[in-house]
């Protein structure tokens, strides 16, 4: 093959192609050999680069499933918002619909469930009996209302009068039923499943029983928003039960929080309500499987503060929410980075996998950057070690080669030696060399060999006449 002349004015066009050309494939055939030198050691790096592959998981599946609780719920329109923002960034967030939080967040816990987001009650559970979950915060306020007809209720004791009411405390098992229990208990009452006062309704069908007249109360944890809470408030002759002991609730039971609806506040045309109410809330915080990928991750938390600033927040101040309020169950580590540093500059810049993936490698790449330099100075010598090997093997033939002839006797033993060079050349032609190793390698051909070949050569003439002397 001709020399490629070089001049002043060469670029890097034709030595990258002639890279391509001839060098590239060069390489190619040189990992080849040393995949075959190492053996079994090339599969199992390669399943340390599949696995560090996996654990970066750099592709998010399309794809992600919200437990949206009860149709009519705050938490239902809250969900569509989710399912928007997800829409608008290219992705599908599929809304499962359950009879409550509660269910949902049972949905979420079944490894047979696609469910891998839900809403949660605060208070509703503990991290040590779900080790496979993650908050992403609070992200709304979700008030404990009671409604009812009739005259003013009074002081708080006067609880005791809604035993006999026909009340709607929600589905059994619901969190709207513990937070009902809870109460009752600080005042020394016992909720009684048999008691034919106490129905279990959906929230939707309570709120059209409530507005039909066919029950006289409506227990119910919801956000105001909330359209079975709006057709509650809406309701002629609808009262709203006032805490009076709020605070003492509060002391009691943490997970609470106090809010009030000020005076004509919901509607300034009839002053509705009629005095400041003093209300008990819960929060809703939004949980996720341990597994959840980040992106979705992201997007959730991204909608949570999008829809804070966006809503009209009765009860918050605008873009008070996500907040990590309810630390009943652990944030997740991209919570935990949202919380403390904010939404990554990156993500102004690329598409959100990218960017995403982009912030997570950083991490592990800032992490290993005290190990980078070494392990790239591993990998090379990693890399040329077999060369190297070699050519130390070699010349050690050829020093063995070289003392062997020179102890030579007879014609039989110089020409078995250098028989032995034929071999040792031929054998070097057939190996990969690395191209810092090829200054060794001619020398070792052109030089080393070719000299105590012609040493050999003379010494095998000069046994041949003195052979023939004899």
């Amino acid at each position: 093959m001709p020399i490629q002349k070089r001049s002043d004015t060469d670029s890097v066009w034709p030595d990258l192609l002639d890279y391509f050309r001839k060098d590239f494939w060069r390489e190619i055939r040189g990992w080849r050999k040393v995949f075959i030198y190492y053996g079994m050691l090339t599969p199992l790096a390669i399943i340390a680069m599949i696995a560090i592959f996996i654990y970066v998981d750099p592709i998010p599946s399309q794809k992600a499933y919200l437990a949206s609780g009860q149709a009519g719920s705050s938490y239902r329109v809250l969900s569509e918002k989710f399912a928007d923002y997800f829409a608008k960034h290219g992705y599908e967030l599929v809304l499962v619909e359950t009879p409550g939080l509660d269910e949902g967040f049972l949905k979420l816990n079944d490894d047979k469930s696609p469910v891998n987001a839900s809403f949660l009650t605060a208070g509703s559970a503990k991290a040590d009996a779900y080790p496979n979950l993650r908050s992403l915060g609070s992200i709304q306020f979700s008030p404990i209302w009671l409604f009812y007809k009739g005259p003013e209720l009074g002081s708080s004791p006067s609880l005791e009068e809604l035993s006999k009411m026909n009340i709607a405390v929600g589905l059994k098992g619901s969190h709207t039923q513990s937070i009902l229990r809870q109460l009752w208990a600080l005042h020394g009452m016992t909720y009684r499943d048999e008691d034919e006062h106490l129905i279990e309704l959906p929230h939707q069908q309570a709120a059209e029983d409530f507005s039909n007249g066919k029950i006289d109360a409506v227990f119910v944890v919801d956000g105001i928003d909330a359209p079975n809470v709006q057709k509650l408030l809406a309701t002629p002759g609808a009262q709203i039960y006032s805490f009076n002991l709020v605070d003492a609730y509060v002391k009691k039971l943490q997970f609470l929080e106090k809010v009030v609806i000020p005076r004509g506040s919901i509607r300034i045309s009839d002053i509705y309500p009629a005095k400041d109410t003093e209300m008990l809330s819960s929060t809703a915080t939004l949980l996720v499987e341990k597994t959840t990928h980040p992106v979705h991750q992201w997007l959730f938390l991204m909608a949570a503060k999008q829809i804070s600033n966006d809503r009209n927040q009765f009860f918050a101040k605008q873009g008070y929410f996500p907040a990590y309020l309810d630390q009943s169950i652990p944030l997740s580590s991209i919570a935990k980075q949202y919380y403390n540093s904010g939404l990554p500059s990156v993500f102004e810049y690329f598409p959100l996998w990218i960017a995403a993936l982009f912030d997570r490698a950083w991490v592990l790449v800032l992490a290993l950057f005290a190990l980078i330099y070494p392990l790239l100075m591993f990998i090379s010598t990693w890399r040329v070690f077999p060369s190297k090997k070699f050519i130390g093997d070699y010349w050690q033939d050829v020093r063995d080669i070289e003392e062997d002839l020179y102890a030579c006797t007879t014609v039989e033993q110089v020409q078995h030696h250098l028989n032995e060079f034929d071999e040792l050349e031929k054998d070097m032609t057939s190996r990969w060399f690395d191209d810092g190793d090829l200054g060794q390698f001619y020398a070792m051909r052109m030089t080393a060999i070719r000299q105590i070949r012609a040493r050999g050569q003379t010494k095998l003439e000069q046994l041949k006449a003195s052979e023939k002397k004899n």
